[in-house]
């Protein structure tokens, strides 16, 4: 039996995509974490769709975000590690 992955999550800032940390889940992954990088509420799954879409990110507000995020840490089997800028 192999000792659970740790889960490393990954939270962008304004103005950036959730994808902005790709190279890092994979380096933690590669490591032998559990890392993944979600995005925001409503964020589109790539750029090109956030860009053309900016309206589906707007007006989200703080308490959105950390409902949001809590929502997602709650779902883990144990406390992540918290990587964010």
């Amino acid at each position: 039996m192999s000792a659970p992955r740790t889960p490393v999550l990954f939270i962008h800032g304004l103005w950036l995509h959730a994808s902005s940390w790709g190279n890092w889940v994979t380096l933690f992954g590669d490591a032998g974490c559990n890392a993944f990088a979600p995005g925001w509420p409503g964020e589109p799954d790539t750029v090109a769709d956030a860009r053309a879409h900016p309206e589906l990110v707007a007006d989200k507000g703080i308490d959105d975000l950390v409902a949001h995020f809590t929502s997602i840490i709650e779902a883990l089997p144990a406390a992540p590690i918290m990587i964010g800028h």
